[in-house]
């Protein structure tokens, strides 16, 4: 899981300032910001208010620039990442 962490593909071809883009990084944490206060109790997220407004805050405090603070992409983006960690069911 370490290793997924670190090789996640963060849209280089969307530089803000040679910034690659933000977006799955801040998703992770707020995701696991979410578990550890115990909203998520189980292996399936949703896009929740208390997970939005966890992933905004995160948000205004690390991400610098002006990208866009959207949290829809990267639950779909991370389905191309190695080694598959996270999938999507519709």
């Amino acid at each position: 899981m370490t290793e997924a962490l670190f090789t996640l593909n963060r849209a280089s071809s969307r530089t803000v300032k040679g910034s690659k883009a933000p977006h799955k990084p801040v998703l992770l944490l707020a995701l696991i910001q979410e578990v550890d206060e115990g909203r998520i109790k189980e292996n399936r997220f949703t896009i929740t208010p208390d997970l939005l407004a966890t992933f905004r805050g995160l948000w205004s405090q690390l991400v610098e620039g002006n990208w866009s603070c959207k949290i829809y992409s990267p639950f779909y983006h991370m389905t191309n990442d190695k080694p598959g960690f996270w999938f999507i069911k519709t």
